[in-house]
């Protein structure tokens, strides 16, 4: 009997270190059962959430991407119909989401649902890899509540998600490539992040820091197989680059390449370039005070776990892995300086590692064999405060706040309440095969009317530049304008519909002045007065009602 116990007794230290130092879980059933019931409970939580906010108004960027999917599930090449910086990966997983949920806000929203949970079991999956699985829940449980946050656009299906959920399941093929030291592993990391490029363009700095991991996992091994490594490097650089070979080559024969290339690499390397270093500098202490407003407890525990790991053993020794993937984290959240809230959600998987990390330091500072109650105790506040201090500054949103009211709260009397009103005034005077235009960046307008745009350009803040290629887009969408004589077109008369600024062409106001004086005739009007308030005015209401700042004309075309 006692040789029987001793052989349990030695197991159990077996495997607890191989959870402690490989990362290896080795549980009994009963706890397996508090990790699934816990990460079960986390998703019940995100579902219930999201599926009460599921219906709050597209914003501009939603609106643009589903435009584009659109176009492909009626059988266009990505680029064809519409322009967009984002690679076609992006459109076409949109067209996936539609394909499947439908063309409304809600089936777009059911699918980041759905992506939300898979990334939290990715997570989940990720950090039990790299430590144990009570860490894994930790950091599922923050990245969680951290993707929902309204002061990150948490409610949006934006580039961020759908880019993380192959790019980090990539990561975890990746280490299980270099465990196994599996080619077909190698090759098929280096697909999943090839693929999340094809969504996102700052996929590059996750696929540099797989590559870098990937090198100094080889070179820390002693012997170094200099030939293995150069294969292993080789066989994931081939998977990276396939996916985007893929669609240069489909989009070549598609006749399409050339429009392709100027907006997710000719057009993105001028928009990037075009902060200064001063004044990203602003919008980086603005998006942080911003997001810290509700998540500084979090921030806070992440940064102790970063700090922790220089004299915790059992978090260091993951360090280069968790350090470099935070580093690039970043890099990819600061491209181009902008550093706009959702870009954020790009740093929340390697922040809710370090907060996990950060919860097991702080139990350590409890010593004794016989405190393990304490320590689990210790654990379980140090996980629940920052969550719920979160969940208290933003419960409005979560629990209470109408759809209207969200979107206000975030984007301010930015026109995307009204545009689902406008949207079916002007579908309910058309045909679907009437086209329609709108001069400002609120391409949701044309997906919830359900009517094709008059010009490829449907983001046009993205050309009212003063240089000679915005010059040339801008005679472009005035020809493409001309030429389709739209039906109804809705003037913008919001700033950040057209981020306006000295640089931008004064043609490009000129021109749309003239050709509506000359062509169409109000039919309505709508004024933005406040968070609750908005005005409509149609047809014959819309003579001599005074607006605001915030101001969308409807027109009609006369001839």
């Amino acid at each position: 009997m006692m040789d029987i116990n001793s052989k349990r007794s030695t197991n159990s230290n077996v495997a607890s270190t191989q959870t402690q130092h490989e990362g290896v879980p080795n549980l009994d059933r009963r706890i397996d059962y508090k990790i699934w019931g816990a990460l079960l409970a986390i998703i019940l939580f995100v579902v219930i959430v999201r599926v009460r906010i599921i219906d709050v108004p597209l914003e501009r960027d939603e609106g643009s991407y589903a435009v584009n999917g659109s176009f492909i599930l009626d059988g266009y090449a990505p680029y064809e119909k519409t322009y967009d910086i984002k690679p076609p990966g992006l459109h076409t997983a949109f067209a996936l989401i539609m394909l499947v949920f439908g063309k409304t806000t809600a089936g777009l929203h059911t699918g980041l649902l759905i992506i939300n949970v898979l990334l939290i079991f990715v997570m989940f999956f990720l950090t039990r890899r790299l430590y144990d699985p009570a860490t894994g829940v930790m950091a599922a449980a923050f990245y969680a509540i951290l993707s929902l946050s309204i002061k990150v656009l948490g409610f949006t299906l934006n580039s961020e998600p759908i880019m993380l959920l192959p790019a980090l399941i990539g990561i975890i093929v990746m280490l299980n490539a270099i465990e196994k030291k599996r080619q077909k592993d190698f090759f098929l990391s280096g697909f999943l992040l090839g693929t999340a490029f094809i969504v996102k363009q700052t996929t590059v700095f996750f696929i540099l820091f797989s590559g870098i991991y990937i090198l100094f996992s080889f070179i820390k091994n002693k012997p170094v197989d200099s030939k293995r490594g150069a294969k292993d490097i080789l066989t994931f650089s081939a998977g990276v680059f396939i996916p985007y070979i893929f669609v240069c080559i489909g989009l070549y024969f598609a006749g399409t390449f050339d429009e392709f290339w100027l907006w997710t690499f000719t057009w993105p390397s001028k928009y990037v370039s075009a902060l200064s270093f001063s004044k990203g500098l602003e919008y980086f202490t603005y998006s942080t005070n911003k997001i810290l407003s509700s998540q500084l407890l979090i921030w806070l525990l992440a940064g102790f776990g970063l700090v922790a790991m220089f004299w915790d053993k059992i978090n260091r020794a993951k360090f280069f892995f968790v350090v470099s993937l935070f580093i690039f984290s970043f890099f990819a959240v600061s491209t181009g300086y902008y550093f706009r809230s959702h870009y954020f959600r790009l740093l929340f998987p390697v922040m809710s590692i370090l907060a996990a990390l950060g919860a097991n330091s702080a139990s350590r500072f409890i010593k004794g064999d016989d405190k393990e109650l304490i320590k689990r105790g210790v654990t379980l506040l140090v996980v629940a405060v920052p969550i719920l201090f979160m969940v208290v500054k933003e419960s409005g949103y979560l629990f209470t706040n109408t759809p209207v009211e969200i979107s206000r709260a975030a984007y301010g009397l930015n026109p995307f309440a009204e545009s689902p009103v406008i949207a079916k005034y002007i579908k309910e005077r058309t045909n679907p095969e009437d086209k329609i235009a709108v001069f400002g960046s609120e391409p949701q307008i044309y997906f919830y009317s359900q009517r094709r745009p008059a010009s490829r350009h449907i983001m046009p803040y993205t050309i009212v530049g003063k240089n000679d290629l915005s010059k040339k887009l801008q005679n472009e969408m005035f020809t493409e304008v001309e030429s389709a004589r739209p039906k109804y077109i809705v003037y913008l008369n919001v700033y950040t519909s057209w981020l306006a600024n000295k640089k931008t062409e004064p043609t490009l106001y000129a021109w749309m002045e003239y050709y509506l004086k000359f062509n169409y005739k109000m039919v309505g009007m709508i004024d933005i007065i406040s968070p609750e308030v908005s005005k409509y005015y149609w047809d014959d209401e819309v003579t001599g009602n005074e607006s605001s700042q915030y101001e969308v004309y409807v027109f009609e075309r006369i001839q």
